[in-house]
């Protein structure tokens, strides 16, 4: 069946190719002279008018283009207008950090594992209320329900960069000030590197290493007031084996991102000095041992001089031998 369409009133913003294939999808604009004969030979073979055609796939790409654009511009330009607009720049976040336990301290694998408190402090003069109005200064959210309002605010997006973490818990508390408290309870393994040359004398700064991956620090800076050091610290009856805690101290750096930016960073660095009384003995015990079997050999064991020495000798060289022996193999 041979359609007839008029093409004189019909105008297209610019060519395209309507062949199954669509490669030349961008063509620069011709006239409608040149077009004519091109679109009546389509419409012979098409049961759909030309324009209709065009039209539609023109709409299709317009609507694809738009959904990326929204998609990813619009997302950026949400978190940004969620940022508490009220408040000087850089936005202050505190930190606070209190350990609970420390399960265990794997020097060889460069990890450990423990649970803590991770608090973050900022202030958001947009969640104010009045606190007579609410009959409270605080509203607070537990578990799921911190987890669904954290969904509805805006939140620094800080992250730990040196951990796998096992379980988690969220609370959240929001002052009649507009102050936000954000507390996670964490179970995790730690990633850590330790300095070993004053073994078993050493002392390692373990690392919780907190850090911004979002915003730079034009947007929001790592503090630590007296309420944060106050809300820091160990729990008083930790206790680990071969270990002794000491303190927590705090280190706020700064890191450079590939797109030029720097983005603040904190470490929080757990003090543990290793109690070397088991390891001296492990350590002392053989050598204890060397000695003390050539020093019976001599006084109480009736033999020449000559077997004596060498019994002693050999005594004394077995075990690096030994252990000479061990590496080798």
């Amino acid at each position: 069946m041979i359609l007839k369409i008029s093409v004189e009133h019909i105008k297209i913003p610019f060519a395209l190719n309507l062949s199954k294939g669509g490669r030349d999808f961008g063509m620069l604009t011709k006239s409608m002279n040149e077009w004519k004969p091109f679109m009546l030979r389509r419409a012979q073979h098409e049961r759909l008018p030309l324009a209709t055609t065009a039209v539609l796939r023109m709409l299709r790409c317009v609507l694809i283009a738009l959904m990326i654009i929204l998609l990813f511009s619009g997302t950026l330009y949400a978190d940004e207008m969620r940022m508490p607009e009220n408040t000087p720049r850089p936005l202050k976040i505190g930190v606070a950090v209190f350990v609970n336990n420390i399960t265990k301290v794997n020097d060889q694998a460069g990890t450990f594992e423990g649970g803590l408190d991770l608090q973050l402090r900022w202030k958001n003069v947009d969640l104010a209320f009045n606190a007579q109005e609410m009959g409270t200064n605080r509203l607070e959210f537990e578990h799921d329900s911190a987890v669904q309002k954290l969904a509805s605010i805006w939140t620094p997006a800080l992250t730990l960069a040196n951990v796998a973490i096992q379980s988690k818990e969220q609370g959240l508390f929001i002052y009649a000030d507009g102050t936000v408290v954000h507390i996670q309870r964490l179970k995790c393994v730690f990633d850590a590197q330790y300095r070993l040359d004053a073994f078993p004398f050493d002392t390692q700064n373990l690392p919780v290493h907190i850090v911004s991956e979002r915003y730079n620090t034009n947007q929001i800076v790592l503090v630590q007031e007296q309420r944060d050091l106050d809300n820091s610290g160990l729990r008083k009856d930790m206790s680990l084996l071969f270990w002794q805690p000491k303190r927590i101290k705090f280190v706020a750096s700064r890191t450079r991102g590939w797109n030029g930016q720097f983005f603040p960073e904190m470490q929080a660095q757990i003090v543990l000095a290793r109690v070397p009384t088991a390891h001296l003995l492990a350590t002392l015990m053989p050598f204890f041992l060397v000695m003390l079997i050539p020093t019976i050999g001599t006084f109480f064991i009736r033999m020449d001089m000559d077997k004596r020495l060498g019994y002693i000798s050999s005594s004394i060289l077995a075990p690096p031998c030994q252990d000479s022996c061990r590496l080798k193999i």
